[in-house]
């Protein structure tokens, strides 16, 4: 996964909520641009879970990446 695809969904405004699939089969949601920091090599992101627990991930681990959709109103 490219980290200027990242990026760029941490910084669209207004943010919508992603999902981080890792190749471990595990998977990150980040619900806030706040729960996502990039390092300056791009190489490893720091994901903080809705729980605060910390995943520190290689991009490398990455797979894919779910973009929430909006509702529809009722």
């Amino acid at each position: 996964m490219k980290p200027a695809t990242i990026r760029d969904l941490r910084d669209q405004t207004p943010f919508r909520p992603f999902e981080i699939h890792l190749t471990d089969g595990r998977s990150v949601t980040v619900v806030t641009s706040d729960h996502i920091m990039i390092s300056p090599t791009n190489q490893e992101f720091a994901l903080y879970d809705s729980d605060g627990t910390l995943n520190v991930v290689d991009a490398s681990q990455i797979t894919s990446i779910t973009r929430r959709t909006k509702k529809k109103a009722a």
